[in-house]
């Protein structure tokens, strides 16, 4: 059994992959899920990198609320497909983000991922996965401002 999933390239063109032994919800929550634990990794390991305390802390509270939302998101995904990650899925960790602006941009990144989920999830079958994405934004977007205070 195969699966097609689409990505794009750096130069924006669309390219098809074929999964072996994944169906297309089950390609899509291994994208997701390993979005948001590369995300998680970032923050921490950005966190442990700082030298300015409050960096640190404002950190340090973004990834204890990451977790918990990013926990709640991906276990009702998989309850509600029925599916659970495949060993296929691989995540990575690297840091690469030692400096603010590397983490600053990762941090845009993820927001483009977020903000763009409506295009992967259902709207009207979805709005409980949508609800806690949200949450993960707010999450997000308050930290940019906690961290704009030290510039």
């Amino acid at each position: 059994m195969y699966s097609t999933i689409m990505t794009k390239n750096k130069n924006s063109r669309t390219t098809r992959k074929r999964i072996l032994g994944m169906d297309s919800r089950t390609t899509t929550g291994c994208k997701i899920v390993k979005t948001l634990l590369e995300l998680l990794n970032h923050v921490k390991l950005y966190h442990w990198n700082t030298h300015v305390y409050s960096v640190h802390k404002s950190t340090d509270e973004l990834y204890k609320n990451l977790d918990e939302n990013i926990d709640k998101f991906v276990e009702v995904f998989l309850g509600k497909n029925k599916i659970r990650i495949p060993t296929e899925c691989t995540i990575t960790i690297q840091n690469n983000n030692s400096n603010q602006v590397k983490f600053e941009k990762k941090i845009k990144e993820f927001i483009h991922f977020l903000t763009n989920m409506e295009h992967i999830l259902d709207s009207k079958t979805d709005t409980d996965l949508l609800s806690i994405r949200d949450e993960i934004l707010v999450n997000v977007n308050q930290f940019e401002y906690l961290i704009s205070l030290d510039k």
